[in-house]
């Protein structure tokens, strides 16, 4: 039962994932943006992180402090884990 049920929260959760250089592209432009503006990414919130997909991104390519992940279903977040 738990198997079922972790196999089709995972096959959904690989389903809505952002695309890696769609979430590099997006973390690309944060940065720029902020460096453009002349600001610093201090805490970056991903309201709807899933298993991390743009959250990843974002820590891997700005220069922000802090990056948090929220979701409501925490198998998604133990992924992201």
């Amino acid at each position: 039962m738990f198997f079922t049920f972790f196999y089709s929260t995972l096959c959904c959760s690989l389903l809505q994932i952002t695309p890696e250089c769609i979430a590099l592209d997006i973390a690309d432009k944060c940065q720029l943006q902020a460096e453009k503006k002349g600001v610093q990414l201090g805490v970056v919130l991903d309201c709807f992180s899933g298993v991390g997909g743009n959250v990843i991104a974002l820590a891997a390519r700005t220069k922000c402090q802090v990056v948090y992940a929220v979701d409501l279903d925490a198998h998604k977040l133990a992924m992201l884990r």
